[in-house]
């Protein structure tokens, strides 16, 4: 905290701003429960990451080191499977906003109950 209030709100705004992120992402991997940064950030960080480059592809490969690592493993290849998926079959076809309102049904998906987040439509696509 300063005696600059711009810089003081600037600073909680962007901390949040990751909190926010970081609730989601974690939600994503255990939708099953809520869990806290201070217990999640030790059991999904913990890892090795290298970057591999074979046949004209760029991969990034990650060690788990944590002893829960392959739980947290099955999760994020789930995660990078989904996304996968939307970059393939949706590339083309839907926004940036629908793309995020697809990812944002998948991380709330116990609380929506399947359904997908509804928003509103686009003028090219409206139904006459």
């Amino acid at each position: 905290m300063t005696r600059d209030l711009l810089r003081s709100q600037s600073t909680a705004g962007i901390i949040a701003l990751v909190y926010n992120w970081w609730t989601l992402f974690t939600r994503w991997v255990d939708p099953s429960k809520h869990r806290e940064g201070i217990t999640s950030r030790p059991l999904m960080l913990h890892g090795i990451a290298r970057q591999v480059n074979h046949a004209g592809k760029t991969v990034i490969k990650i060690t788990h080191l944590h002893a829960k690592g392959d739980k947290i493993k099955e999760s994020m290849s789930f995660i990078q499977r989904f996304l996968q998926n939307i970059k393939i079959y949706t590339e083309r076809v839907l926004s940036k906003a629908e793309k995020w309102r697809l990812i944002l049904s998948e991380i709330f998906k116990e609380f929506l109950g399947g359904r997908l987040l509804l928003g509103e439509m686009e003028p090219h696509k409206a139904i006459p």
